[in-house]
């Protein structure tokens, strides 16, 4: 009888707890906890912003690769450090005909070099800020003269927008060119010109210079930072020539 008894309290005792636990929670239902709303709104906002902080930095982040994957931002690093040799050709008009001519130019610490050659004739500049020395290969000679405050040195459009110390990102996008379809990416370089780098893949194919309105493009053979110092320096067999007016030599 008294473990009847027993199991008989234990059963009523239960219920008695289950009937209080739901009361209980019934009423917590109905009367709404004030501060655990509001931690609860704090954290849903700390959230939101958590996520807005992250979509933004994802954002700039994305920006930065963007301009990180500029295909002639090494090349434009060599203009504005001002050190780089190119070799390229280009078409010009020369009696009335289209000729296309081989360039080299090599320009470092204001010093710049330009060989020029083409089926009518073969020629070499060196210029600096004071003079100007125009170099005859075929006969070793070359005759140096003074820059004049009216007087640009040889090539002095293509140094223009080649080392224009004002380079700005204006866009990309796909443009002809020699016939062909090619990826390019444009520079205003702060001197009222444009400069265009287009692409081959992932190879400089071409340099456009947009100069007044008038367009120039060097076909790239090659371009490097890499400049041999040398190229300044007139060859130690070569003589230097001068011009008689009468009675006066000029050098």
């Amino acid at each position: 009888m008294r473990i009847k008894a027993l199991i008989l309290s234990l059963i009523l005792l239960f219920s008695a707890l289950t009937v209080t636990g739901c009361s209980k929670e019934a009423k917590e239902e109905e009367i709404p906890d004030t501060e655990t709303e509001s931690q609860t709104a704090q954290l849903q906002e700390q959230d939101a912003q958590q996520e807005s902080d992250i979509t933004t930095d994802a954002e700039k982040t994305a920006e930065a690769s963007e301009e990180n994957k500029l295909l002639s931002a090494p090349y434009v690093e060599m203009m504005l450090n001002g050190k780089f040799f190119l070799h390229y050709t280009s078409s010009e008009i020369f009696d009335g005909a289209d000729m296309e001519s081989e360039y080299k130019m090599a320009y470092d610490n204001k010093k710049l070099y330009m060989s020029i050659t083409n089926e009518s004739f073969s020629v070499t500049t060196i210029s600096d800020e004071s003079s100007v020395i125009f170099i005859d290969d075929a006969s070793k000679t070359y005759y140096k003269t003074s820059v004049l405050e009216d007087v640009e040195p040889e090539a002095a459009e293509d140094e223009e927008f080649l080392t224009g110390e004002d380079y700005t990102f204006l866009t990309s996008g796909k443009n002809k060119l020699g016939g062909r379809e090619l990826y390019y990416e444009e520079y205003s370089t702060g001197h009222d010109s444009l400069v265009r780098y287009y692409f081959d893949g992932e190879k400089l194919y071409a340099i456009e210079g947009i100069i007044d309105g008038q367009s120039d493009v060097m076909y790239v053979i090659e371009m490097t930072d890499k400049v041999d110092p040398s190229l300044f320096k007139v060859p130690a067999d070569y003589s230097e020539m001068t011009f008689d007016y009468g009675e006066e030599s000029y050098e």
